[in-house]
């Protein structure tokens, strides 16, 4: 049985022995590259675990030097609680207060400090390392509540630490049944045999051997081959864990660190989100659209600062803003980042993503929507985003939301339940119960006014709908609050209705075409006799519909009695007649071969006849 794995990542200024202190709890050297041996120092994130029945300590090793800081972010976004490494005879460093001072801009609730090299230092000077580290987690509003002394040298303190590790591990709760499957790419690398390899740490869900995961930016799909854990080749691995995943259909180019891996279809990448953000430093003053770098997730990724509400902001401050990125970022509302100067690099605050698909925003307004959404209850959130849109397809507010399907649909219910949304039964779209009673409104009210303007015609035409009106539409004339007739729409209490002058018209059309027996006059000339072109339209139409009229074809129509007539006769020719030549028919009508020519046409089109070179087949009785 795979044991419940607890991450932990380790901060501080470089030198002051975070992988050594690794090294002494696990016997792993998370130091994997050749460089970082050679350097003494650790460039990249490294990884190294420690087992104690059915818990599994899982170290994320970060670099502790300053240009090495966006791999230290890369690495921390995954962990449940900290260690913050000062060396005792050098105490607190630049490192350590920005390595600190990220691990609280990105929430993390436990941090526990470690005093390493005392073997090297007399007392007084381990009380003054502790009084340092006292007064920079005051400076945080944090309390400390136990100073950890060891010795890699000596081993003082290294066991009665590592009891600890594994004593609070036992009381971390990471199951995160929210979100569906997710991680985040920390490495990629190929394996002879087998192919590309990602590794990070699974952060909700679920992942089984065969599943296809997607993977963003790019959207490319491939299924799993393999999953490793800590060594152990497994088919099956649930959050939260530290995985390696075979992905052999992927090319090792075609994976970065800051890629996402999602086993559901969401495509979460944008390059405009909602934010709250807090800038503690680095600025006197810092003015809209500021050229920044995000660290979120394990993307490091560059994106200017849409202030809302000022042109600038005296630092240090909190607010509402559009991140805007240079290039596509997959992440999702509620995921926190570190905001660093672009160059040189420093940390200079931090923020929690509010909305991953916002509309853009223009000037300096837009704060009041934001701050509906700044909430944990994702309820509120929801509305919130429902009430910007009016309407939006259901999964792509899933997108939005990023909850796995059961608890977004029993969310859904809740709320379709309790009133305060529309989901329409014909297609997946969700309403605000404002905006749909809005859109019903402004349907009915198209449709009244086309009424009202062509009382002869049957309805308005189901095409003059805007596409944003279908759903609705559709939802309406289920309920019968309008009426659909093939292509036409109409209330239910209307009737198209003609003036005694349009009434005489009709009258006089219906003449001239049974006048006309089977050669009526074409349409053109027709035209002719009528003033008001639209109008002899609309009679046609209304022939039809009271079957008083046959459409032969856009120019050609017949009255029922004729078209009649003209069935009767071609049916006692078809009974001794199974195939025949236009010369064959031509005497049992005696008319023009440009109105036989189109009768025969309605045949074929009708399936009676159907027409081979120059002859015709009956293939169906009238």
């Amino acid at each position: 049985m795979l044991k419940r794995q607890v991450i932990v990542g380790t901060a501080g200024h470089v030198d002051h022995g975070k992988t050594t202190l690794v090294y002494k709890l696990t016997g792993i050297d998370a130091d994997r590259w050749e460089e970082e041996k050679r350097r003494g120092i650790t460039i990249d994130i490294g990884f190294a675990h420690m087992d104690f029945g059915d818990i599994s300590v899982s170290f994320i090793d970060v670099p502790g030097h300053k240009d090495f800081v966006t791999n230290m972010l890369a690495g921390v976004h995954s962990i449940d609680f900290a260690v913050l490494i000062v060396a005792a005879d050098e105490s607190v460093m630049p490192q350590t207060k920005e390595h600190f001072e990220i691990l609280n801009l990105l929430g993390i609730r436990h941090i526990f400090p470690v005093i390493t090299k005392i073997d090297l230092v007399d007392n007084d000077m381990l009380s003054l390392v502790e009084l340092e580290i006292d007064e920079l987690f005051e400076s945080a509003g944090r309390e400390v509540d136990k100073i950890f002394k060891v010795s890699a040298t000596t081993g003082e303190g290294i066991e009665d630490f590592k009891a600890f590790l594994f004593d609070f591990s036992k009381k971390i709760d990471n199951f995160n049944n929210l979100r569906p499957p997710y991680l985040n790419v920390d490495r990629s690398f190929s394996i002879k045999g087998y192919g590309t390899v990602i590794t990070g740490t699974l952060m909700a869900g679920s992942l089984a051997v065969n599943d296809e995961i997607m993977l963003l930016p790019g959207g490319k799909r491939g299924k799993i081959r393999n999953i490793n854990t800590h060594g152990e080749k497994v088919e099956k691995i649930s959050a939260k864990k530290r995985t390696a995943l075979n992905l052999p259909s992927f090319e090792k180019e075609e994976i970065k660190r800051g890629n996402v891996a999602l086993k559901d279809n969401l495509d979460i990448t944008t390059q405009i989100v909602d934010a709250k953000i807090k800038v503690i430093g680095g600025y006197k003053k810092f003015k809209d659209l500021t050229r920044v770098r995000v660290s979120i997730g394990t993307e490091d990724a560059i994106a200017r600062v849409k202030l809302l509400e000022n042109k600038d902001l005296k630092v240090p401050f909190e607010t509402y803003c559009q991140l805007r990125f240079e290039e596509p970022v997959a992440c999702f509302t509620g995921e926190r980042f570190v905001l660093r100067h672009f160059s040189p690099l420093f940390t200079v605050g931090g923020g929690v993503v509010l909305d991953n698909k916002p509309k853009k925003r223009k000037g300096y307004r837009g704060v009041e929507e934001i701050k509906k959404k700044d909430s944990s209850d994702f309820e509120a959130v929801f509305l919130a985003i429902l009430e910007e849109e009016g309407q939006i397809e259901t999964e792509r507010l899933r997108e939005r939301l990023f909850l796995n399907s059961e608890i977004f649909s029993k969310l859904t219910n809740n709320l379709k339940k309790s009133g305060k949304i529309i989901v329409l039964k014909t297609k997946p779209i969700i309403f605000s119960p404002d905006y749909y009673a809005d859109i019903t409104s402004r349907i009915i009210e198209k449709a009244r006014k086309f009424h009202d303007e062509n009382p002869r015609k049957p309805g308005i035409p189901y095409a003059y709908f805007e596409i944003s009106e279908k759903p609705v539409l559709d939802a309406i004339i289920e309920k019968k609050k309008l009426i659909k007739e093939k292509d036409v729409v109409r209330l239910p209490n209307f009737k198209s209705s003609l003036s005694v002058d349009e009434n005489k018209e009709f009258r006089k059309l219906l003449e001239i075409l049974e006048k006309g027996g089977l050669t009526p006059p074409m349409m053109n000339v027709l035209a002719s006799e009528f003033k008001d072109k639209n109008l002899l339209k609309d009679l046609i139409s209304r022939g039809i519909k009271e079957k008083k009229l046959v459409r032969v074809n856009s120019d050609f129509y017949l009255t029922a009695e004729n078209f009649a007539s003209f069935m009767e006769r071609f049916k006692t020719f078809a009974q001794k007649h199974n195939e025949f030549s236009i010369q064959d028919i031509k005497p049992v009508f005696n008319i023009s071969r440009r109105y036989l020519v189109s009768l025969l046409e309605y045949l074929d089109g009708e399936g009676i006849t159907v027409k081979k070179e120059s002859k015709r087949k009956v293939i169906k009785m009238p």
